[in-house]
C-alpha cells in the first residue's frame, strides 16, 4: 500500500525520535531487572540462612546436652527410680529447650522414667508405663544404633506438633521431645517488610512454622518449591514458584540434622513494584517525545515534497522525449545537483539512440556473415530474424519467415522413428536455460530435401534477466552423422563378438616401469567374476580378489610376460564378491606399440573343467577304494577289471583276478548256466541276487551281488557290486532278537505308545494301548488312530506335520473328559524315517496327578502370599489402633472422678468458665465415660483379633515348635468368628460349640500357623454345609485324645450337618474337587489341609460320614519326628 512522501518522513522521524527512549527501557529490563532479582535473592537466602543456622545451632546444643544426659545415665547404672526422674526433670527445667526427656525400655517400648518440664509434671504419672510400639522414631534408633531425629509428630505430653531426640544406650532409648511452639513464635516476630514471608517445613512438607501465621500445619508439595543449593555451595539464588494461587520468588535452605528446609519468599508484586514506576514514567516520556517529533517532521517534509513533485513531472518529460529540462532554482546543493544531473542525462540519451542504431546495423552484418544457420524467436516462438545460412537449410526467405511460427519453418524429426522432434523454444522458455537438439536429428527444409543437424538454443534475455526471445544455431552434419553411424554399427559388431566369446576379453597396456593400464574389458566381467566391466577399475578389484597366497605368483607371472614380452598365461584362484571361490585361466598374446607393450587376451571360467578333472580323478579313486567289491564282466563271464576290495575279498591281486572268469570264483555258475543269467541280465537290465563266492585258498562266504548291464562302444558288460554279507546274516538273527526284547520293552512302558504311518494308520500298538482302548495289537495294526483313539482326532494335522517337517511336536497337559472326571495327558509325536517309509511315533502319558500337584503347589503360594498381606495389614492396623486406645485411656484419666481435683484441671475449666464438676455431670448425662469404656474395649478386641491374625499368618522358620491343641483350637474358632466369608454368608455365632478336651494332653511339635488353616477350613466347610442344608441347631463338636500306643494327639471335629455319600468322602481330599456351587470354592482346602497333615507333619487325616448323619474329621499329629517336611 503506498503513501505520500510527507507521511513517510514524519512517521520515520518520529519513530527515530522514540528510539532513544525505547533503548533506555530495554536497558533497564536488561540490567535492572537481574540485579533486583538478584538483590532480593541475597535478601532472601540471607534471611533464609540465618534462620536455618539459629535452628541448626540450637538443635547441635540440644544434642550436646541430651548425649551427656545419656553418658550419665549409662555411666551410673544404681541410680534410684527418684534419682533418675530428678536428674530428667532437672534437664527440662522450665521447657525452654525440652518438653519432656523419658528413657523407653527397648524389649517391651513402655515409658520407664519421666522427666516434665516445671508445668507439666502433675502428669508423671498419666504418662510412666504408655506402650510406645507405634512411635516408627524407636525402631528407626534401634537398628541405627546412633542418635537420630524423628519425624514431627503430635505429642502425647503437650498434644502439639513436637520433635524427638533419641540416643540409644544399653538397651534404653533416651528420648527427649521439643514442641515446636517456640519455633512457630521466633518466626512470627520476624520482620514482615515488603511483604516477606518466612516458611520452615518438615520432611513431608507440612508447614511447621509460619511468619504470617496463615499457613500453620499445611501440607505442601515440595516439588514445586525452590531447590536447595548443593551442599558446601555458600551462593545465594532465588527461583519463582507458585503458593496458594500467587507467584512467589523466594530461596530454600536445608537444617541438616532434622531434614528441614527454611523457605523465604516474597510475592513477585511486591519485588518489581519499583521497576513498574520507571517502565510509567519511561512511557510517559515517550509519548511526549512522539508527539513533539512528529510535529516537527510534518512541517519539514511538506517543503522537501515540493521539490520532488517538480523533478517528477521533468522525468515524465524525459520520457515522452523531450530532452530540455528546466530545474528550478534551490539554496539546497542535493536539489542543484539533482537539476544538473537531470540535465546531463537528456544529453547521455540523445547519445546513446545514436549508438544503438550504429551498434543494430552491425550486428545485422555479423549475423549474416555466420557459417552456421541462426534463428531468432520472440517470446511466443515466432521468427523475427534469420540468416542466409538458415535461409539455404530450411528453403525460406528472411522476408517470408518473419512472423511465422518456428515449427512450421523448422520442421524437424526424429531420423530413426520419422516422429517430430520437441520444439526447442517451448523447451528454452520453460526451462530458461541453453539445450541441445538430441542425436539423431533431422531437418525437412520447404523444398521436402532432409538435412542431417547439430543445434543448440538459448535465451534471449534483456537486461533485467527477463526472456525476450529464443536464438538458434544449427549446422548440416549429414556427412559427419553418417560416418558416425558406420563407427557405431562396427562398434557393435565388435561387442556382440566379444559378447559371445565364453570368457572376459581385455586389452591392457603396460610400459617397461610395469605400470599397468586396462584399456577395454568386454561385459562378460560381471556375469563370470562379479566385477564391473569398467577399464578403470578392473585390474586393481581383479587383483584384490585373487587369494593372498596366490597373489603374488599372479603378479610375478605379468612382470615375466613384460619383461620377455611374450604370450601371458596364468590358471589359479578367484574369489567373487559374493564370496564364491572360482578357477580362472588367463591368456594374453603382446603386441609392441611405442615404448609400451598391448596384451590382447581372455579370461575364463575354468571351474567347471577343474571340478570335472576332479571328479574322474575322485571317480576312480572311489571305484580304487570302495568298501565293497565292484566287477566289470564280459559277455563271455570274463572278469575284465576289479577294485581292491574285491581282489582283497577274496585273497587275489588285481592283476591274478583279472585272468579269472566267473566259473572261477562262483561254484554255481558254469559255462551251460551262465547264458541263463546273462540272458536275464540282458533283458532285465539290473539284477539282485544272493550267491556264494570261493576264496583263492577254497573257503567260501555268503555275497550279495547287484549287477546292472553297461552298454559302451557297441558291446555290453556287467558292472557288479558285491558285498560279503557274512556280518548281515549273523546280525539279521541278532536283530530279530533285538526286536522281541524292544517290543518287550515298548509293551512294558507305563505310557501308551502308537505308531502310526503317513495316512494316520496304526503300524505299531504296545500292551498300554491295549488296556486302555481294549483293543488288542493285530486287530489294531492297519486301522486309522482316530478310528482307535477318538479323543486323538484333533491331533491327526500335527502328526501330518512332525512327519513333514521332521520335528518332534509335543502337547503337554491336554485335557479329556473321562468316566470318573477329566484327566490331563501329555502328547508327544516323534517323526519317523525308517528305509524310506515315513511315519510318526505317538506316545501318551497321564500326567493327571502331577497337574493337580502343581496346581495344588500354585495355591499354596498364593494362600502364603495371601498370608503375608494379611499380616502387613495387621501390623497397619495395630499402630493407629495404639494411638486410639492411648488417647481414649488419657481422656479417660483426665476427666474421671479421681482427677477432679487436679490442679490443671481445675485452672483449665475457670478459664472456660465453668468447673469440672459441671463438666463430669454433663460427660455423664451424655455418657461420655461409657463411650470411652467402649472404645478401650473395642480396641483391646481389635488387638486380639490382629494377635491372632499375625500369629497365624506369621511365616514359619520350617520348624516345628511344641503348640497347645487346645490353645490352637481356640485360635482357629476365634479366626473363624471374625472370618468375613463366614460373617457375609454364614453366621457362626448361631453355630453351638461343644468342646470336650481331654484333661491331660501333652504338647505337640508342629508349626502352629498351618494347624490352624486346617482347622479353619473343616470349620468353614461344616459351618456352609449346615448352612446350605438348612439345619434348624447347627452343632460342631470339637473333641481331643491322646492315643498312645500310636504316640499321637487326635483332634474330632463332628458336625450335624447334611453329610456326604460314599463317592464324595473318598473324593473329598482330591484337589480342585468341591461340591459348591461355581464361584463359591476352589476345591483346593481339603487338598491343601490332607498336604499339610501328611506330608509337612507325618500325620493323618481322614474323614468319616454318611448321607444325613453330618461329617466327622479326624486328625492325628505324632508326638515324635517322623521326617516331616515343615
Amino acid at each position: 500500500m503506498s503513501t505520500t512522501l510527507r507521511r513517510y518522513l514524519s512517521l520515520h522521524s518520529a519513530m527515530i525520535a522514540a528510539l532513544p527512549v525505547v533503548i533506555i527501557a530495554f536497558l533497564v529490563w536488561l540490567f535492572l531487572v537481574p540485579q533486583l532479582r538478584t538483590h532480593s535473592g541475597v535478601q532472601q537466602a540471607g534471611m533464609a540462612r540465618a534462620i536455618a543456622g539459629q535452628i541448626s545451632a540450637h538443635l547441635s546444643g540440644g544434642e550436646r546436652q541430651l548425649n551427656a544426659l545419656a553418658n550419665l545415665v549409662e555411666m551410673n547404672e544404681t541410680y534410684s527410680a527418684a534419682q533418675l526422674t530428678s536428674l530428667l526433670d532437672a534437664e527440662c527445667g522450665n521447657g525452654e529447650f525440652f518438653e519432656t526427656i523419658y528413657i523407653v525400655e527397648e524389649k517391651n517400648e513402655l515409658i520407664a522414667s519421666i522427666g516434665l518440664a516445671l508445668h507439666r509434671r502433675s502428669k508423671r504419672d498419666e504418662l510412666l508405663g504408655i506402650d510406645l510400639s507405634g512411635r516408627s522414631f524407636l525402631n528407626r534408633t534401634r537398628r541405627a544404633g546412633k542418635l537420630l531425629w524423628s519425624e514431627t509428630f503430635l505429642s502425647t505430653v503437650s498434644s502439639r506438633l513436637a520433635v524427638a531426640l533419641t540416643v540409644p544406650r544399653s538397651g534404653r532409648i533416651i528420648v527427649g521431645e521439643i514442641t515446636l511452639a517456640k519455633l512457630s513464635e521466633y518466626i512470627s516476630h520476624l520482620p514482615v517488610e515488603a511483604d516477606l514471608h518466612t516458611i520452615v517445613l518438615d520432611r513431608q512438607g507440612r508447614i511447621v512454622a509460619d511468619s504470617q501465621q496463615l499457613r500453620w500445619g499445611q501440607q505442601l508439595n515440595l516439588a514445586t518449591l525452590p531447590a536447595s543449593p548443593p551442599e558446601g555451595n555458600a551462593g545465594f539464588s532465588s527461583s519463582n514458584f507458585e503458593l496458594d494461587g500467587k507467584s512467589f520468588m523466594g530461596s530454600v535452605l536445608d537444617v541438616p540434622q532434622l531434614g528441614w528446609k527454611v523457605l523465604v519468599a516474597q510475592p513477585m508484586q511486591s519485588a518489581f513494584s519499583s521497576l513498574r514506576t520507571v517502565y510509567l514514567m519511561i512511557a510517559v516520556g515517550l509519548g511526549i517525545a512522539l508527539i513533539l517529533a512528529f510535529a516537527a517532521a510534518w512541517q519539514q517534509a511538506g517543503r522537501l515534497s515540493g521539490f520532488f513533485q517538480f523533478y517528477t513531472r521533468q522525468a515524465k518529460s524525459l520520457a515522452q522525449g523531450s530532452y530540455e529540462p528546466q530545474p528550478p532554482p534551490s539554496r539546497i546543493t542535493e536539489f542543484m545537483h539533482l537539476g544538473e544531473s537531470l540535465h546531463q542525462t537528456s544529453r547521455i540519451i540523445v547519445q546513446r539512440e545514436k549508438a544503438l542504431v550504429e551498434s543494430e546495423t552491425y550486428m545485422r552484418i555479423t549475423l549474416d556473415s555466420i557459417g552456421d544457420a541462426v534463428i531468432a524467436t520472440d517470446a511466443n516462438g515466432g521468427i523475427t530474424q534469420m540468416n542466409p545460412a538458415a535461409e539455404k537449410l530450411t528453403g525460406w526467405s528472411s522476408l517470408e519467415a518473419v512472423g511465422r511460427p518456428l515449427t512450421e519453418v523448422f520442421r524437424i524429426v526424429n531420423a530413426r522413428t520419422r516422429r517430430p522432434a520437441f520444439n526447442p523454444v517451448e523447451k528454452i522458455l520453460l526451462t530458461g536455460e541453453t539445450i541441445g537438439l538430441a542425436n539423431h536429428t533431422m531437418l525437412i527444409a520447404r523444398d521436402g530435401h532432409e538435412y542431417q543437424i547439430a543445434d543448440s538454443g538459448a535465451p534471449i534475455r534483456h537486461t533485467d534477466g527477463h526472456t525476450v526471445g529464443v536464438v538458434l544455431v544449427f549446422r548440416d552434419v549429414t556427412e559427419s552423422y553418417a560416418q558416425e553411424q558406420k563407427l557405431r554399427e562396427n562398434e557393435k559388431q565388435l561387442k556382440e563378438i566379444t559378447a559371445n566369446v565364453p570368457g572376459v576379453v581385455y586389452r591392457w597396456k603396460s610400459t617397461r616401469e610395469h605400470v599397468y593400464t586396462t584399456t577395454y574389458v568386454s561385459r562378460k566381467a560381471f556375469e563370470l567374476f562379479g566385477l564391473d566391466a569398467d577399464p578403470q577399475t578392473f585390474f586393481a578389484a581383479f587383483c584384490e580378489r585373487i587369494p593372498n597366497d596366490e597373489k603374488n605368483g599372479y603378479l610375478a607371472s605379468i612382470r615375466e610376460a613384460v619383461d620377455r614380452v611374450s604370450p601371458w598365461r596364468y590358471e589359479g584362484r578367484f574369489i567373487k564378491p559374493g564370496g564364491e571361490v572360482i578357477w580362472f585361466s588367463g591368456n594374453a598374446i603382446p603386441h609392441k606399440e611405442d615404448d609400451a607393450i598391448l596384451f590382447y587376451g581372455v579370461l575364463l571360467d575354468t571351474t567347471w573343467r577343474r571340478k570335472l578333472e576332479e571328479s574322474l580323478r575322485i571317480t576312480q579313486f572311489s571305484f580304487d577304494k570302495a568298501a565293497i567289491g565292484i566287477y566289470r564282466v564280459g559277455s563271455d563271464a570274463r572278469i575284465l577289471d576289479v577294485n581292491d576290495q574285491a581282489a582283497r575279498s577274496l585273497g587275489y591281486s588285481k592283476q591274478e583276478l583279472c585272468t579269472k572268469s566267473i566259473y572261477d570264483i562262483d561254484p554255481g555258475i558254469n559255462s551251460e548256466n551262465w547264458v541263463v543269467v546273462w540272458q536275464q541280465l540282458l533283458e532285465q537290465g539290473v539284477d539282485v541276487l544272493e550267491r556264494i563266492h570261493r576264496r583263492k585258498d577254497g573257503s567260501e562266504f555268503p555275497v550279495e551281488i547287484y549287477a546292472n548291464l553297461l552298454e559302451y562302444d557297441g558291446q555290453y558288460f556287467s558292472i557288479a557290486f558285491v558285498q560279503d554279507i557274512t556280518e548281515r546274516k549273523e546280525a539279521m538273527e541278532t536283530l530279530r532278537h533285538l526286536r522281541n526284547y524292544l517290543s518287550n520293552i515298548i509293551n512294558s512302558m507305563p505310557s501308551t505308545i502308537v505308531g502310526v504311518d503317513t495316512d494316520g494308520r496304526v503300524t505299531q500298538w504296545n500292551r498300554t494301548a491295549e488296556q486302555t482302548t481294549g483293543v488288542v495289537a493285530p486287530a489294531a495294526r492297519g486301522e486309522r488312530l482316530s478310528k482307535l483313539l477318538p479323543w486323538m482326532a484333533s491331533e491327526m494335522e500335527k502328526i501330518t506335520q512332525s512327519i513333514q517337517t521332521h520335528q518332534v511336536i509335543q502337547e503337554q497337559k491336554r485335557p479329556r473328559t473321562k468316566n470318573e472326571g477329566i484327566c490331563y495327558e501329555d502328547v508327544t509325536i516323534f517323526p519317523l524315517i525308517t528305509n524310506g517309509s515315513e511315519g510318526a511315533v505317538v506316545r501318551i502319558d497321564d500326567v493327571t496327578e502331577k497337574v493337580r500337584l502343581e496346581e495344588m503347589m500354585v495355591q499354596s503360594e498364593k494362600m502364603l502370599s495371601v498370608g503375608g498381606l494379611a499380616a502387613g495389614m495387621a501390623h497397619e492396623i495395630n499402630n493407629p489402633l495404639a494411638g486410639m486406645m492411648q488417647t481414649a485411656e488419657v481422656l479417660a484419666n483426665r476427666l474421671g472422678v479421681r482427677n477432679l481435683h487436679m490442679l490443671p484441671n481445675r485452672k483449665a475449666a475457670e478459664a472456660a468458665g465453668t468447673t469440672m464438676e459441671a463438666i463430669q455431670r454433663f460427660m455423664e448425662a451424655r455418657g461420655v465415660p461409657r463411650m470411652l469404656a467402649a472404645i478401650s474395649e473395642s480396641g483391646r478386641r481389635v488387638a486380639a483379633i490382629v494377635d491372632n491374625m499375625l500369629s497365624f499368618s506369621r511365616k514359619s522358620d520350617a520348624t516345628a515348635s511344641s503348640h497347645a491343641v487346645d490353645q490352637l483350637i481356640e485360635k482357629a474358632l476365634a479366626l473363624a468368628a471374625t472370618d468375613y466369608d463366614l460373617k457375609k454368608n454364614y453366621d457362626f455365632k448361631l453355630i453351638e460349640i461343644r468342646k470336650e478336651y481331654a484333661d491331660i494332653l501333652p504338647s505337640v511339635p508342629c508349626e502352629g500357623a498351618k494347624i490352624q488353616q486346617v482347622l479353619l477350613n473343616i470349620l468353614r466347610n461344616g459351618a456352609q454345609a449346615m448352612q446350605g442344608a438348612g439345619m434348624k441347631n447347627p452343632t460342631l463338636t470339637l473333641r481331643t485324645s491322646y492315643e498312645r500306643d500310636s504316640g499321637m494327639v487326635c483332634i474330632e471335629i463332628e458336625d450335624n450337618g447334611p453329610g456326604m455319600d460314599e463317592a464324595t468322602r473318598k473324593r473329598v481330599f482330591e484337589p480342585f474337587f468341591t461340591t459348591k456351587p461355581v464361584g463359591v470354592g476352589t476345591g483346593l482346602g481339603m487338598s491343601v489341609s490332607y498336604f499339610i497333615i501328611t506330608e509337612n507333619h507325618g500325620g493323618e487325616l481322614r474323614v468319616d460320614s454318611a448321607p444325613g448323619l453330618g461329617a466327622r474329621f479326624t486328625i492325628k499329629l505324632p508326638l515324635a519326628d517322623k521326617d516331616r517336611r515343615l
